[in-house]
């Protein structure tokens, strides 16, 4: 069995690497409204958040690592936990507010620059965790991470 990481896993790897960046980016966008807002947020709140959103892209980065890695469980951990509870915990506020009568027209229309961009990196956000879920469950990938666990360092296919 080779060791060359499938295009599948290769793909999955760098969504999950766009999803980091883009939680990453949002972290930041987000510390720039909440600090150019109306001075409501708490500046320990503001700490608190910034310093969970960090362990959680560290132990994100971790699970990437492994799944590059071809550790089976690292695929059932990332598709748990940032694939379903993360997306979920991206798109309930949306939704709740769409169901409640929301109007996107109105929203974007009273929306801010930064706002607007905040809202189109959540949007990649979740797309690229989407995408890096589904490639890490195509055929290929399923063969790949079936193989013996002690492998060499992979390398990308050709």
């Amino acid at each position: 069995m080779s060791s060359a990481v499938p295009r599948e896993v290769a793909t999955s790897y760098l969504l999950w690497s766009a999803a980091i960046a883009a939680g990453i980016f949002d972290t930041v966008l987000s510390v720039v409204h909440a600090v150019s807002g109306d001075g409501s947020v708490h500046a320990g709140q503001l700490v608190l958040g910034v310093t969970l959103r960090i362990v959680a892209f560290l132990a994100l980065a971790y699970l990437v690592a492994q799944l590059w890695l071809g550790r089976r469980w690292s695929r059932y951990a990332l598709a748990l936990v940032p694939g379903a509870f993360g997306v979920l915990a991206l798109t309930v506020g949306p939704a709740t507010w769409l169901a409640g009568g929301g109007s996107v027209t109105a929203a974007l229309t009273d929306a801010d620059v930064l706002a607007l961009v905040i809202g189109a990196s959540r949007i990649m956000h979740v797309c690229a965790v989407l995408g890096a879920v589904v490639f890490m469950f195509l055929p290929a990938a399923n063969t790949w991470f079936r193989a013996p666990a002690a492998r060499p360092a992979p390398v990308l296919a050709r």
